[in-house]
């Protein structure tokens, strides 16, 4: 129906709008190791050891983030965000619209 499409097309602007604030948090927060800007420089045995509110990674496409600081700041975030600690996020990330 007509109203279900406006609220479709209305999350999925929502959704982009997300994405995109995204994107720019995880490029701030990109990990910053010597030669090792993709997950291939970290291997995910390490990414892992980092799953913890205090102490927080997430690998999406290649890339590691330290989103301690975000988490800090970003409580609301918490459990999505606790739920991918120390793991690879990018089969999430690839299925957010936009």
């Amino acid at each position: 129906t007509q109203k279900r499409a406006a609220l479709d097309a209305e999350d999925f602007a929502k959704a982009s709008e997300i994405k995109a604030k995204q994107a720019e948090l995880l490029a701030a927060a990109k990990v910053d190791f010597a030669g090792a800007t993709k997950a291939g420089g970290i291997p995910l045995s390490e990414v892992a050891r980092h799953n913890k509110p205090h102490d927080l990674w997430v690998a999406v496409n290649g890339v590691v983030y330290d989103l301690t600081d975000f988490l800090l700041h970003h409580p609301e975030q918490r459990n999505v965000l606790l739920a991918w600690a120390g793991r690879d996020a990018t089969p999430v990330w690839d299925k957010i619209p936009g």
